[in-house]
């Protein structure tokens, strides 16, 4: 009797783990699917304008002129309007324009 129960207990242990395969799935398809909405908005773009030069300014406003990609004066670059790129903007605000 021992080997029926056992028999009978890794099959209902199998069909349990199917179960729970089959579940699984559908749970990633709803994610998949709040994934594709949010990719549908795409953030705002911004246009920084570089007014003054970053000659005589400290090492790491002139590293964040280069971070953002200026290479010249009067230069205008597009971003993607994120937390990252506003702090650079607030960091050398007093040298650039934005749009």
């Amino acid at each position: 009797m021992s080997d029926k129960d056992a028999t009978v207990t890794g099959v209902t242990s199998t069909d349990e783990s199917k179960d729970k395969e089959t579940t699984k799935p559908k749970e990633a398809a709803k994610s998949k699917t709040a994934v594709k909405a949010k990719e549908v908005a795409k953030p705002k773009e911004i246009v920084i304008t570089l007014k003054k030069s970053g000659i005589g300014k400290p090492k790491d406003q002139r590293a964040t002129i280069k971070g953002l990609g200026f290479k010249r004066l009067n230069q205008s670059i597009t971003r993607k309007d994120t937390p990252e790129i506003r702090g650079m903007i607030k960091k050398i605000s007093h040298l650039v324009q934005v749009q």
